[in-house]
């Protein structure tokens, strides 16, 4: 027996057929959420208020989308003149506030083709400078022309948890707020940045120091964005918890939770930056598993088109990679079905299990789950739930008087994103009975699924296991793991996490980091290998929020101005991604006009590979990306590209062979007036004149960096040396 209860909106009525193709699983749930009780008068439950995002203005309700337009058919005022606010246009996206009167006018209207609202991230939370050897290029060592300490870049740290008075944020000096601005988009007093009509803007070390942290939204009291920022740009307060650059230019913003905010933190910093003409790296660590995992999602083709010269964006990989929480199935024909155990979680103001699932481009499947006895007896199944059907319904499913089963399910027939099936399962389950997912097609093709903890407020960050406790029963796997929009973006250098390595009093390694097992693994669905690279993520020392009542007993204080602020070890790849973007902001104070993709690939090159990553192939890694972040070469590299003009040498021909070697090695693809060979460490070991060979006969086994100089060109690469 069961009841059905299927949410009914009385506005879809005036949806037309091909309009509700426009809208993504996010959109579907927000519209089933709100209920009407009249066309004049709407009523909304507080906690769909909070659930996703949903502003007040003069009375009327707004709720936040990113929309993807026809550029020969939009016409802005169009959409202004109805009441609808329009902040961020990036390309063929903008971020819209929509009254919900005007709903059904946006999604009609021909010049929308499709309309993502309602989507949240969350925090991704679970010794660096040494680690990522930032120490040796704040002392300009290593061959460096000088030193570098981010001096003249902005990091915008978009997070939750600021404390702004902590004294890592100020200069070395300990008199001047390195905060130029902050914006808190959950703070409803204002005033907001000009050009938006949300949240809260605090300009300039007097207003920053009177407003003393942000607001504490549905996360609590947090210390997370101070860490965080910590990380990539602390000073230190006068500890050796310094960031890796300590001397940037910092902008905070506390995002409201949904996407469309995002995009418009996005462009509330690149405005910024482009204002005092000064490059910016972006620091995302938060994310969540609802996405096709697959680089399509609208925020991230707005990160694509806004990546480039001196503009960066640096995510976390997510902290799953030791949760089996994804299934892949392949499907010859509608006789195969895939079945898998789904495991809940137990954490507190928990609703249940969401399973996000992506089929291949131009197929549909189907999905129903069945609750199962000890003995493996079928109590109870769900009908069928067909992806091609577009469902949209809450169903109630009673087993006995004691068990009984909440499924909230949402679908999209077809993406206009990426032409892939994607059905969302929210469950909520008051029995001690196990859920079996069952999954098919009729079209063949794959379909991926995750598993992750709901809470009521739609935190949906933490994986859950799938298993194979029931015959025929598939178990979960940590592939596809990463986390949107920071994991799979294309222009995203997405960041996994490892340990600390262990140095002698010599200053050298005796113990050479690990990965993470927290660490989340791809690939992309698509096929792309990421993550991109590996930085320092756990048991990392930084800053924490002095008005955070947890840090009331922390061990690590610095006292400034009268008042102790705390220092804490956090661990997560929420920590690994800000050691890389304050890597990055040392490249960009090298030379500020290098593109995204330029940093990207020189972190790449230079990668450290040691016995921990072994010998990564030359396309990459899936747990480890190209190898661990080394800030020294990357910032040696950089500045090979700030000494030419016109390139007319393509590093990838330059070749250091043989390599690895032990004894002579050759350089070929350029003329070499000089050679230098540097440890990793940065310690210069031999430099040449007018020769192609170095002879390396003795030296330890390590890894080594060469380089090349001719005339004006400057080529890095690496060497291991057997």
């Amino acid at each position: 027996m069961f009841q059905r209860i299927i949410i009914f909106l009385s506005f879809f009525a005036s949806i037309d057929a091909f309009a509700q193709n426009k809208l993504s699983v996010s959109t579907k749930n927000l519209l089933r959420d709100i209920s009407y009780d009249a066309q004049t008068s709407v009523h909304l439950d507080n906690h769909v208020v909070a659930s996703y995002g949903i502003q007040q203005n003069n009375g009327e309700y707004y709720a936040a989308a990113l929309v993807w337009f026809d550029k020969a058919l939009f016409d802005k005022q169009t959409f202004i003149q109805k009441g609808i606010i329009i902040s961020t246009i990036v390309g063929d996206i903008a971020t819209f506030r929509i009254p919900l009167s005007q709903l059904s006018f946006v999604i009609n209207h021909p010049a929308i083709k499709y309309i993502e609202a309602g989507e949240t991230v969350e925090p991704d939370l679970n010794r660096s400078l040494a680690t990522t050897k930032a120490n040796k290029v704040h002392d300009g060592l290593g061959g460096l022309s000088r030193a570098y300490t981010g001096k003249g870049v902005v990091i915008a740290v978009i997070d939750w948890g600021f404390d702004y008075t902590h004294p890592v944020f100020y200069d070395t000096s300990l008199t001047q707020l390195r905060i130029v601005k902050a914006w808190d988009q959950n703070k409803l007093s204002g005033p907001p940045p000009a050009g938006y009509t949300f949240g809260t803007e605090y300009k300039g070390m007097q207003e920053l120091l009177a407003a003393k942290e942000d607001t504490l939204y549905v996360f609590g009291p947090g210390s997370h964005g101070t860490h965080v920022a910590g990380i990539a740009g602390g000073s230190g307060a006068g500890l050796q918890y310094k960031g890796i650059a300590p001397e940037s230019e910092l902008i905070f913003i506390s995002l409201l939770r949904e996407t469309p905010s995002l995009i418009d933190a996005f462009n509330y910093v690149a405005d910024y930056a482009a204002s005092v003409e000064k490059p910016f790296v972006i620091n995302m660590s938060f994310g969540n598993h609802l996405g096709p995992h697959d680089g399509t999602l609208l925020e991230q083709k707005a990160m694509d088109m806004m990546a480039g010269k001196g503009k960066v964006f640096v995510g976390s990989a997510g902290n799953n990679g030791d949760i089996a929480f994804h299934v892949k199935g392949t499907f010859a024909d509608s006789t195969d079905t895939l079945k898998t155990v789904v495991n809940f979680g137990s954490v507190p103001d928990m609703f249940g299990q969401v399973l996000s699932m992506w089929s291949s481009p131009n197929t549909n499947f189907s999905v129903k789950l069945m609750a199962v006895a000890a003995n493996n007896e079928t109590v109870f199944e769900t009908p069928y739930y067909h992806s091609y059907n577009e469902p949209n319904v809450v169903d109630t499913f009673t087993f006995s008087s004691a068990d009984s089963m909440i499924v909230r399910v949402t679908a999209v027939a077809k993406s206009p994103l990426n032409d892939r099936a994607n059905i969302r399962l929210e469950v909520r389950r008051l029995s001690a009975l196990r859920l079996v997912l069952c999954i098919t097609s009729n079209t063949g093709g794959e379909v991926h699924a995750w598993n992750n903890i709901r809470l009521n407020n739609r935190v949906t960050n933490w994986g859950s296991t799938f298993t194979s406790n029931y015959p025929g029963a598939v178990a979960g796997d940590v592939s596809y793991g990463l986390g949107d929009p920071a994991g799979n973006g294309l222009s995203v250098i997405t960041v996994a996490s490892h340990t600390q390595d262990i140095y002698n009093a010599q200053d050298s390694i005796i113990s050479f980091a690990t990965l993470s097992t927290f660490s989340s693994k791809g690939p992309t669905i698509d096929g792309r290998v990421k993550p991109d690279i590996s930085g320092p993520g756990q048991n990392v020392v930084s800053s924490v929020n002095s008005f955070d009542p947890a840090n009331a007993t922390a061990t690590i204080k610095v006292n400034f101005n009268g008042k102790d602020y705390p220092f804490a070890a956090y661990s997560g790849t929420s920590m690994s991604g800000p050691a890389v973007a304050g890597v990055v902001a040392l490249m960009l104070e090298v030379n500020k006009f290098l593109t995204a993709d330029e940093i990207k690939n020189i972190l790449k090159q230079t990668a450290r590979l040691d016995i921990r990553t072994g010998n990564i192939p030359p396309e990459g890694s899936v747990s480890w990306g190209w190898g661990k972040v080394d800030a020294l070469a990357a910032v040696l590299a950089a500045e090979s590209y700030t000494s030419v003009k016109e390139l007319r040498i393509n590093p990838q021909d330059v070749v250091v062979y043989p390599n690895p070697a032990h004894s002579i090695v050759t350089v070929t693809g350029m003329v070499a007036d000089e050679m230098k060979l540097y440890h990793i460490d940065g310690q210069m070991i031999q430099h040449t004149s007018q020769q192609q060979t170095l002879d390396i006969a003795g030296l330890p086994v390590g890894i080594y960096l060469v380089k090349i100089i001719s005339s004006n060109e400057v080529v890095i690469k690496k060497l291991l040396i057997e």
